[in-house]
Order: structure tokens, then sequence, then C-alpha cells
């Protein structure tokens, strides 16, 4: 490893641990997707330049070889226009943060910056009738607690529109059931919060309780 190298590997180490999580306060997620985008970069640049990891310097990220890069996700990996799309954006944005610690390397971003955007061709929006999702949501078998709760969550996901992480990342304290009215909140993104209420066309017939099996509070099994 030469000088270069090693300044280049503490600085990753500094954006990855310190400015991401905890002064742009992103998400373990949206971290995680930026380190695999990474991953990806340097295995382009062993199997197609030939340099590993320990000769990997700044001037790797020249906007040629991001170039390059991004041509090779999308014939090589096959991956489409949104995904090259969003592990460009991981480069940029460690391209600018290592501008601003030496900025005789900006340069860098401004390269990467100049790169446009691949454009995919938009996907046909695909939805389900009201019946088929009338039937779809009276799959689960009510009678049973966890089929209750599959079901549920089903229909709470379909109202508030919320991503599966999101129905996750629901607490308690997030439902509100005191108004006329009711909505939860939901951590999106980028740790961003949003209430949502609910919505009238909600199959509301599909909530109704089963006296039988909530009246057995021992059998609840979330399992």
């Amino acid at each position: 490893m030469n000088k270069e190298n090693v300044e280049l590997t503490k600085r990753l180490r500094d954006f990855f641990q310190i400015y991401l999580p905890k002064q742009k306060c992103y998400s373990e997620n949206t971290v995680t997707s930026y380190k695999y985008a990474f991953n990806l970069f340097f295995d382009f640049l062993n199997s197609r330049k030939g340099i590993g990891m320990t000769k990997i310097t700044m001037d790797c990220f020249s906007g040629e070889s991001v170039s390059e890069f991004m041509e090779w996700l999308s014939r090589e990996r096959n991956n489409s226009a949104s995904t090259c799309n969003q592990r460009l954006m991981a480069l940029r944005s460690f391209a600018k943060y290592n501008g601003t610690k030496d900025f005789s390397q900006f340069s860098l971003y401004a390269e990467m910056k100049s790169i446009p955007a691949k454009k995919g061709r938009p996907k046909t929006v695909e939805f389900l009738s009201e019946s088929a999702l009338e039937i779809l949501l009276k799959q689960p078998n009510a009678k049973k607690i966890s089929e209750m709760r599959n079901q549920f969550f089903m229909i709470l996901m379909y109202d508030t529109a919320a991503r599966c992480q999101e129905m996750l990342d629901i607490r308690i304290k997030d439902i509100c059931f005191n108004e006329k009215t009711p909505y939860l909140y939901l951590t999106g993104k980028g740790s961003k919060t949003r209430s949502n209420k609910s919505k009238e066309s909600t199959p509301k017939s599909s909530l109704k309780e089963d006296s039988s099996v909530i009246s057995t509070p021992s059998k609840f099994n979330c399992s």
C-alpha cells in the first residue's frame, strides 16, 4: 500500500462511519447501499483494469473510469437505469466529501457531476382491480391471530401506501386513534417522518374482529 492508498482508505472510513450516519443522518439501509456501490466499483477496477484494493487511489475515481463503470453495470450486470444512477450517486457523494477535505481533488467531483444520469424506459404501472383487491385482502383466515395480524398488515399497508420497511418500523406511539380521522406516523428513507391519514376507501369489512379469537389473549403469537 502506498501513501495515496492509505489516505484513501482513511477517507473512506470517515465517510462511512462519520459523515453518512452522523453528519448526514443517513439510515443504516442507505449506508449499506452506498457500501455495496463501492464494492461493485472496486470489483470493476480489479476485473476490468487490473487495479487491486492496495493500489486504488483517488485518481481511479476519474470521470472516465466512473463512466466506464456505469456502462459495465448496464451491459455486464444488466442493471436498470435506476440502479446505475443510484451507484453513481454514491460515488458522487464521496467525491464531493473528499473534495471538501482536499480542494485539489474537487475536480473529480466536477467530472462525476458532468456524467449524465441514465434514462430508462418508463414502466407501465399495473394495478389490481377493486374486486381483485378485495379477494386478496380476504385470503388470510382472520379466525387465527397470526393471520389476522397479516390481514391487518396488508390493509394498513394498502391504506397508507407505506413501504414494507416503514410498516415494520411502526410503534404504538406512531398510531393515533383519538381523532375523527385516525392517522399514523411513518418514518421513511432518510429518517424522514410523515403523517398519513386513513383513507375512506379502506375495506373496513376486512378488519372485523372475531370474538372467539380475541377473547383468548394467550393464543396471540406473532411468529
